[in-house]
């Protein structure tokens, strides 16, 4: 039996280059601003363990705060001078010394989602289960406040 080779057409090949990510095609990119955590006081609290941006806004997370084994996410809001500027922090209220919470964090438009894998409690703080997880939502109100 004879085995035929099938070429691809040139425009499935160039369609394919064009969708590659800008980094891939040579795109630079410069620094612009560093940014920390205002609080920041804890060696080894590993600020920027977890990252996503949304418009003028950018959460950011760290694996340890100020005191062990807590941690936070916090929030920049990019202003008229496009400078990123910290305008608030979240901890949540529950948090056990085994939290994990921002180990995944995300955020579109006004709403932030935060996961621990590792919370054990529901949402009214009780029916405990090993490592159940949870998300915390924190949203920015008509005041362009987060809470």
């Amino acid at each position: 039996m004879q085995q035929t080779k099938t070429l691809l057409p040139f425009s499935f090949l160039l369609g394919c280059f064009l969708m590659l990510p800008t980094w891939l095609l040579g795109q630079d990119f410069e620094e612009v601003q560093k940014v920390v955590a205002s609080d920041r006081m804890t060696i080894g609290a590993e600020f920027g363990y977890k990252v996503d941006v949304s418009g003028s806004y950018a959460v950011v997370s760290v694996s340890a705060d100020s005191q062990p084994f807590e941690k936070a996410i916090y929030v920049f809001e990019r202003n008229e001078n496009d400078e990123w500027i910290e305008v608030k922090k979240f901890r949540p209220d529950d948090q056990i010394l085994e939290s994990d919470f921002g180990h995944d964090i995300a955020i579109s438009g006004n709403i932030i989602v935060a996961g621990d894998r590792r919370e054990p409690r529901d949402s009214n703080g009780n029916n405990p289960r090993e490592i159940a997880g949870a998300a915390y939502v924190y949203e920015r109100n008509a005041q362009g406040e987060w809470q």
